[in-house]
């Protein structure tokens, strides 16, 4: 299948931001202590980037960060 241009940057940034939350979420529910601070270490773009992106889904969906929505 050849996808119209227009379409591969909108679904490769789809794409990447899945796999850095997917990692992120994965390494958080994986690892604990030292593990987890070493996967930090080694991790820490990946960690800012998932970071940012959780920021910006919650800024977008009016979330208050408790959890619930905002009124």
């Amino acid at each position: 299948m050849e996808w119209p241009l227009k379409w591969l940057h909108p679904v490769e940034t789809a794409h990447n931001v899945y796999r850095v939350l997917s990692d992120y979420t994965d390494a958080m529910n994986r690892y604990e202590d030292d593990a987890l601070q070493d996967w930090r270490k080694r991790n820490a773009r990946l960690e800012k980037a998932a970071l940012a992106i959780i920021r910006m889904r919650d800024e977008l969906e009016g979330d208050d960060g408790d959890g619930g929505d905002q009124l």
